[in-house]
């Protein structure tokens, strides 16, 4: 399972590489680096994460991926809240300086 993971990342890590070598050379127009970081986080990364659980299919397996989408939910949802909170607020205080 380490082995796949490892190479899912080296995957991603060589297409970011690929993609910064293009846009230095100027194949890659803003219009198309756009376009491209939509497919990486919205169709490769997901599909990565995906293949990282395949192979484990055990209850227990499920039940800490479930907890961990679970944890990760609330988490966001929490820092939403607070935001709004801050916007509606105005407080800025917890802000870092260069937001202030």
């Amino acid at each position: 399972m380490l082995k796949d993971l490892i190479q899912l990342e080296f995957i991603m890590v060589l297409l970011t590489a690929a993609g910064v070598c293009l846009r230095r050379r100027g194949v890659i127009t803003d219009g198309g680096r756009d376009c491209l970081t939509d497919l990486m986080t919205i169709l490769i990364l997901p599909c990565s994460i995906f293949l990282s659980f395949v192979g484990n299919t055990d209850m227990e397996a499920l039940k800490s991926s479930l907890l961990t989408v679970a944890i990760s939910v609330a988490a966001m949802l929490c820092t939403a809240v607070l935001g709004i909170i801050a916007m509606v607020t105005g407080i800025r205080s917890w802000a870092p300086f260069w937001w202030r």
